[in-house]
């Protein structure tokens, strides 16, 4: 009898040891220099070391931004760090550790990726920073994470297939193949939030009160001018004030700084500056806004209120008017809106409300001899568009000229000589008054 001998025989797949190979730190925004300081560090969570020989550093820039050469290990538990030629002196601390192969790397500070390949250029793992519409495919995992600051670097704290949750921005602790693995591929990671405490705005005074016998503050307007606005705060930069710290008042859309005058302490300082209306500006209450911002970009704001006061007038561009006409004609003085045309009068509101205009004149007189008043005609418009016939008290117009940098009126005159007038030189007087429209 023939003994049968069964062979039983067991297939064992294995994964590939560099499934446990991940990127657990990127540094792409270095301090001192691009070209010196990108790096990128590799992990092996496994309990084999790894051969490198051929795997691939790729980037936005490049497909093979990096390949690490041959006879390159990565230990169990352990480190690999690939970082820019000229690393060694270039890097930002003297204190970090070498690299084990340097390269030139073109890491994106913006909207970039980097990618680890075995050299079978097979994706392994890959971390994006920015916005995922501006990166490739490939170049990151799940949802890219947001970035980082200059002198900071990508550190992985987990493994979840999403960058922006596996990812934190830390001060970089690059480790190379010789630096002490970790147990049971775990680390520490501290972060630091240092608060920065706000400026406190003590105090702000309107030093410019043209009205001190009514309560709060009061500014008058000049008249077709500007008008300075005095302003002053005190205030404390705890930690200390410094040539980094401002002060910046802001008022109807400008902004102005304010220089330190009067120093307390080393923490508290009085600011002084000059504001500026304009004398259209509107007849309102306003508040100046005090900004104060610290070194550390630590903003606080306060306001004081103030009110502009009204300012009703106009001015004319003409100082005296002539006209040449025989007895028993007319003659025209046309106005404009051109306050450079010294012969032609124009009428300009150099307040903030809208005006009504009133005119009166007096006889027109040469030696015994007159033209009387009503022998003048005016109007607001250079066709002489409802005339009105001049008289001795004032007659007032109902215009509603408006204010603002360009507000004018024409003014025109007629004049009617009467046949009888005897020739001769005719002066008068033109009174001509603003008054606030209703």
């Amino acid at each position: 009898m023939k003994k049968s001998i069964l062979f039983l025989m067991m297939l064992v797949l294995i994964a590939p040891v560099y499934a446990n190979l991940q990127i657990s730190e990127v540094y792409y925004d270095p301090i001192t220099t691009e070209s010196d300081g990108e790096a990128v560090e590799i992990y092996n969570s496994g309990s084999q070391a790894v051969d490198l020989s051929g795997f691939i550093i790729s980037t936005k820039s490049s497909a093979t931004d990096a390949i690490i050469p041959q006879g390159a290990v990565i230990p169990a538990k352990g480190y690999y760090l690939i970082a820019d030629t000229g690393w060694k002196t270039g890097r930002d601390n003297a204190s970090w550790p070498d690299a084990d192969y340097e390269n030139e790397l073109t890491l994106a500070n913006t909207d970039g990726g980097v990618a680890l390949k075995n050299g079978n250029n097979s994706l392994l793992d890959a971390v994006g920073w920015g916005n995922p519409s501006n990166i490739p495919s490939g170049f990151y995992e799940g949802t890219p994470h947001s970035g980082v600051k200059e002198g900071f670097s990508l550190q992985r704290t987990k493994d979840t297939n999403d960058n922006s949750a596996d990812f934190i921005a830390a001060y970089p602790d690059l480790k190379n193949s010789r630096s002490t693995p970790s147990i049971n591929g775990t680390g520490l990671i501290l972060t630091i939030n240092i608060t920065s405490i706000a400026p406190v705005i003590e105090n702000i005074t309107i030093l410019t009160d043209d009205d001190k016998l009514t309560a709060g503050t009061q500014v008058m307007p000049l008249p077709n001018s500007q008008k300075d606005v005095k302003i002053s705060a005190r205030i404390t930069f705890p930690g200390g004030y410094t040539q980094n710290c401002t002060v910046i008042a802001s008022l109807n859309s400008r902004s102005y700084t304010l220089a330190r005058t009067n120093t307390v302490n080393a923490n508290t300082a009085v600011f002084n500056g000059t504001l500026r209306m304009e004398f259209y500006d509107e007849p309102k209450n306003y508040t100046a806004t005090i900004t104060a911002t610290n070194q550390h970009n630590t903003v606080s704001s306060a306001g004081k209120a103030f009110q502009y006061l009204t300012l009703t007038g106009i001015e004319l561009d003409a100082a005296s008017l002539s006209c040449s006409l025989a007895a028993g004609s007319v003659c025209d003085i046309v106005g404009d809106r051109n306050m450079s045309t010294k012969n032609r009068v124009t009428v300009k509101n150099i307040g903030n409300t809208v005006v009504d205009v009133g005119v009166s004149g007096t006889n027109f007189v040469s030696g015994s001899s007159s033209i009387p008043v009503g022998s003048i005609e005016y109007a607001f418009s250079s066709a002489f568009t409802n005339a009105v016939v001049l008289s001795t008290s004032s007659q007032l117009n109902s215009i509603g000229l408006g204010y603002g940098a360009a507000s004018f009126r024409e003014l025109s005159f007629r004049i009617h000589s009467p046949v009888s007038t005897p020739s001769g030189s005719y002066l008068g007087r033109i009174s001509v008054t603003a008054v606030k429209s209703d």
